[in-house]
């Protein structure tokens, strides 16, 4: 639920809704939170590392509260704002908030097929490798892999997009999580204690919504941050094992041949000629002459 305007948002509820509106949006754990959302600008082509990128959208300054990178991830992740304004166009009886329950991919399966009155167990069962995050160590080697194309300039957009968005990147996260990887590296202290404030306004926030009325599923307390570690110095650099660099080379080369096939194919669809004109069958023929105007005088 990203940020609309009134008139868009009436006119989402008239298209969708009528008089029977329901909104539900759930509410993650900031310190998970955030760094699935740079693995997914890594994805997306980000150079930067974690600790950079978290002091752009955390930063509390102005010039930080008005960055590209902080209006793109609080705009649409500022729960309890969306929440008033859908709670305001449709009546907050209209509105659930659901605490997601990071780690368990079957939480929010559960919690619609409450909602839509389904019997339990009727969708089916979330794989925990589907759609997994990257280790430490391979979102390392994608950012690293990024900074090499945007240095170099005879890298195109459509190379990386070949071989690193469409190579790359599924190569790595189609597979399980490598034994021996670490996760993703703790969260810096000084990001922590930012999270945990907006953590805790959050709460309050949403608390007083669920009094004015708006369905809450979910413990609270279960938006509450892991306890801090405290990181004194730069982690030491992850090395990546033989086995992530080879799925890696395997992502590359898989890329640059499906990049090469496409390629074949515009150029032949470019050189053929155009197919001759296919000649009628004897049904077609006749059912056209019972369509035209007869070609007798009649005089």
């Amino acid at each position: 639920m990203g940020r609309i305007r009134g008139k868009e948002l009436a006119r989402a509820v008239r298209a969708l809704g009528g008089d029977r509106p329901h909104v539900v949006t759930v509410a993650r754990r900031y310190d998970r939170l955030l760094p699935s959302q740079w693995q997914q600008r890594l994805k997306a082509g980000e150079q930067r590392t974690l600790d950079e990128w978290l002091r752009s959208v955390l930063d509390p300054a102005p010039a930080g509260a008005g960055h590209p990178d902080s209006h793109g991830l609080w705009v649409p992740h500022h729960t309890a704002l969306l929440v008033r304004r859908w709670a305001d166009r449709v009546g907050p009886e209209n509105v659930t908030v659901v605490v997601g329950r990071d780690g368990d991919r079957q939480h929010l399966l559960t919690v619609f097929e409450a909602l839509l009155g389904l019997p339990h167990g009727l969708l089916p069962q979330v794989s925990q490798a589907a759609n997994r995050s990257l280790s430490r160590q391979e979102a390392e080697l994608l950012r690293a892999s990024n900074a090499v194309f945007a240095a170099t300039p005879q890298a195109t957009d459509r190379d990386w997009h070949t071989l690193v968005s469409r190579g790359l990147v599924p190569s790595l996260v189609k597979r399980p999580l490598p034994p021996g990887e670490d996760p993703l590296p703790p969260l810096p202290a000084w990001a922590w204690l930012v999270m945990d404030e907006l953590s805790q306004r959050r709460g309050e926030e949403l608390a007083q919504l669920a009094r004015d009325g708006v369905r809450l599923v979910g413990d609270l307390d279960d938006l509450r941050l892991s306890p801090v570690t405290d990181v004194d110095g730069e982690l030491p650099p992850p090395t990546v094992s033989l086995d992530t660099a080879v799925r890696a080379l395997e992502g590359v080369v898989s890329g640059a041949v499906r990049g090469r096939r496409h390629a074949e194919r515009r150029r032949d669809a470019a050189t053929s000629p155009p197919p001759a004109p296919r000649t009628l069958t004897g049904r077609a023929r006749r059912a056209l002459r019972r369509l035209l105007p007869s070609r007798s005088t009649g005089r």
